[in-house]
């Protein structure tokens, strides 16, 4: 019932003596067993070293005891402690006056504000250099990428109000087509939406990406400008959306029928799901293409009856304008149908952007990108986030030189840090 690597413990609960409670001295015959999940809270302590000094005769002097190192040894912050913290809040979405109460809850006063300093320092300081390498890694050796991007709302000093500012994801998950690189994600905060950054974050990337419907991303491999090595392919998820909220406000007939012929192209991609390139295309050569053009030939054949501005007239516009960026999955196995992949990056980002209502600033939004990167790339990877933040603090603590810190990476943690299947 439960997983091999939970301890199991023993408790007995009869008699000491082992024998019949009324004393007749009766022993046991039989012992039935039961079994509960137990939990022991979290416990907080104060670590008091005591580093000695000692009096050296052969040389006539003082020897001190070597500090423990620690990422910033000049503060109270203990690397387990900032391990847990930035844990609970990117991982588990625990805002920081949540884990304040958590910590008053102990009898310890150590406010939000000093959490979300350290957080910072961390995140914009030791941290820093690992997300470099992971978007390095990320930016210049893969083979097809996921890009999306959600809303942050961003506190204006002075003025008492939020603005919206915007999270782009980059992601690498090669895993539904049998691919050997480890999955990896980076966010990157930006004040706006505007193409331009996009143009940014992409400039010199050569890679299929895989992006919705934002107008954005509709430079993409256009010759002369930062992004023309991206071959750019489009979403059916969200030209399928297009149809199901038509058919949900207007029931129209020829939304169902589109949105049931494209759920006969996800059926086919069930069966190939996590299969090598070649068996994709081969699968999808001989079921996937009928289906798209018995698709096409409806939506030609239906987009005189729609008005061109009626909701119905711009989604199938829309499918056949990008038809040639829809349809680039049946020629390279590489491909997905959608970019559910990238889209399921936000949910944690959604949910602390609920507990935590509003970005501090810049320095915040920095960190945010910093940290999340970090965690969920550990998630992609099967690793525990809060044993790998310690374990990297405490490598960057002894002075770790720039040139071994590939060896931090997420997907190069000790197996220990696994998390059990």
């Amino acid at each position: 019932m439960w997983p091999e690597h939970i301890e199991k413990r023993w408790i007995y609960m009869g008699t000491e003596d082992r024998r019949c409670p009324c004393g007749c001295g009766g022993g046991i015959v039989e012992i039935e067993e039961n079994e509960t999940l137990e939990v022991i809270p979290a416990q907080y302590y104060v670590a008091v070293r005591e580093y000695p000094k000692y009096r050296c005769r052969l040389h006539d002097k003082i020897i001190g005891t070597t500090f423990e190192p620690r990422v910033f040894p000049k503060t109270t912050m203990s690397n387990t402690l900032m391990a847990s913290s930035i844990t609970m809040r990117f991982g588990w979405q625990l805002p920081w006056h949540r884990q304040e109460n958590i910590f008053l809850s102990k009898g310890i006063e150590l406010s939000r504000s000093t959490l979300m300093r350290w957080s910072h320092r961390l995140a914009n300081e030791a941290l820093l250099p690992i997300y470099q390498l992971m978007e390095q890694e990320l930016t210049a050796n893969s083979e097809r990428l996921f890009m999306d991007e959600t809303t942050l709302p961003m506190l204006q000093p002075g003025k008492g109000q939020t603005k919206t500012s915007h999270l782009y994801a980059l992601l690498r998950d090669d895993r539904s087509f049998s691919g050997n690189k480890p999955p990896v994600v980076i966010y990157y905060p930006r004040n706006t939406r505007a193409m331009r950054h996009i143009h940014d974050i992409l400039n010199g990337v050569s890679a299929i990406l895989q992006t919705g419907s934002y107008a954005g991303y509709g430079r993409l491999g256009r010759h002369g400008t930062p992004v023309e090595q991206i071959t750019p392919v489009k979403c059916w998820t969200h030209a399928r959306r297009n149809f199901t909220d038509e058919y949900e406000f207007n029931k129209n007939p020829d939304a169902k029928t589109v949105i049931r012929i494209i759920a006969e192209l996800y059926k086919e991609e069930e069966k190939i799901r996590g299969k090598p390139p070649l068996i994709r295309v081969a699968h999808r050569q001989q079921f996937s293409v009928p289906i798209l053009d018995r698709l096409r030939a409806f939506l030609i054949a239906q987009a005189d009856r729609h008005l061109s501005k009626s909701k119905m007239g711009q989604a199938i516009r829309y499918v056949l304008r990008q038809w040639s960026d829809l349809t680039r999955f049946v020629d390279d196995g590489r491909i997905d149908l959608d970019t559910n992949a990238v889209e399921r990056m936000f949910k944690p980002t959604i949910l602390l952007r609920k507990n935590a209502l509003f970005l501090g600033g810049d320095e915040g939004a920095e960190a945010w990108g910093i940290h999340s990167s970090i965690i969920e790339t550990c998630k992609l990877n099967g690793v525990n986030a809060e044993l790998y933040l310690k374990w990297i603090f405490d490598q960057i603590s002894k002075k770790l030189r720039r040139s071994e810190y590939e060896k931090l990476l997420p997907w190069n943690a000790p197996p220990e840090f696994r998390i059990p299947h």
